[in-house]
């Protein structure tokens, strides 16, 4: 007990960043490069922090932001539909850098360049958990199958998904809308729970912070983004009270390691370890070597 109530911050920051990755993991998975959800992470929060000081409860707080976000997403993806790849990602990171300009000078709507401060905390830690395991299974769930395979038919050929029966138009507005609205509500949680936004809660930083757990974890399995989230949390802290100054270097390094020799990140390197113990058991072989191995088995 005396551990969860020292981490209590860093436990709230590890579920808020699993969802923004989730977020950013279900359009990089089918090969839309977009960072709309980061700018729509600033709107949720802001939201939320305005329904409730309102004094309206975590339901609409959370709601009604989520709604905006999906819907905004939407209209969004029929902005950008021509748009792929690098152009995307370039578009997206303006809308973001936008909205968090728009919030800076929202006037005492938005508390200007301050922020807003004193917002109740209405997202304990069990309704948090609560939040990211029903996300994560709905995520799962549409990454499994034939949905799952149509994603990744729609990132290595549009023209192969048309010609399967699938409209690849909709269905990237449609993941769009689903990351926006995954955004906006890890940014309405995120305020829910440190009882303060600013114009700095969802700025090029951010962006900086969910692409390196995307790209830490890895970006073709949610199990990523849950992995990813730990790391960008965890390794700082551990790092910065051991060694100190040089923590940033070593999170830095790291990051530049897993990005160059395991670009599916961690999450890929575990799935190959696990895989080359697994034929080396079963086959006694060792993996391209030819050799085999003898041992009793049971």
């Amino acid at each position: 007990m005396q551990w969860y109530d020292a981490n209590l911050v860093q436990l709230q920051s590890v579920m808020v960043y699993i969802l923004l990755g989730l977020s950013l993991q279900v359009v990089l998975r089918a090969g839309i490069f977009s960072m709309a959800s980061i700018g729509f992470f600033g709107v949720g929060a802001y939201g939320a922090a305005i329904l409730a000081n309102d004094g309206h409860n975590v339901v609409i707080s959370v709601g009604v932001p989520v709604v905006v976000g999906f819907v905004g997403g939407a209209l969004l993806a029929l902005v950008v539909v021509k748009l792929r790849g690098l152009y995307l990602g370039l578009v997206t990171l303006a809308f973001t850098l936008i909205l968090s300009v728009l919030e800076g000078n929202g006037g005492e709507l938005t508390g200007g360049a301050i922020g807003l401060h004193g917002i109740p905390q209405l997202a304990p830690m069990p309704l948090l958990v609560s939040v990211v395991l029903v996300v994560i299974l709905l995520v799962s769930q549409l990454q499994r199958g034939g949905v799952g395979r149509s994603l990744d038919i729609l990132r290595l050929n549009e023209d192969l998904a048309r010609s399967l029966g699938f409209d690849p138009i909709r269905r990237r507005n449609l993941l769009m809308s689903l990351s926006s609205g995954l955004g906006a509500l890890a940014g309405s949680l995120h305020v829910l729970c440190v009882s303060y936004v600013s114009p700095g809660t969802a700025d090029f930083g951010l962006v900086v912070v969910g692409l390196t757990l995307i790209v830490v974890g890895g970006m073709n399995s949610w199990v990523g983004a849950i992995v990813g989230a730990v790391f960008v949390v965890w390794l700082p802290v551990t790092m910065g009270s051991t060694i100190g100054p040089w923590g940033n270097l070593i999170f830095g390094a790291a990051v530049v390691l897993v990005a160059t020799f395991a670009p599916d990140g961690i999450v890929g390197i575990v799935s190959r370890l696990v895989a080359f113990i697994r034929k080396t058991w079963l086959t006694g072989e060792v993996y391209g070597s030819g050799r085999r191995l003898s041992w009793p088995r049971s």
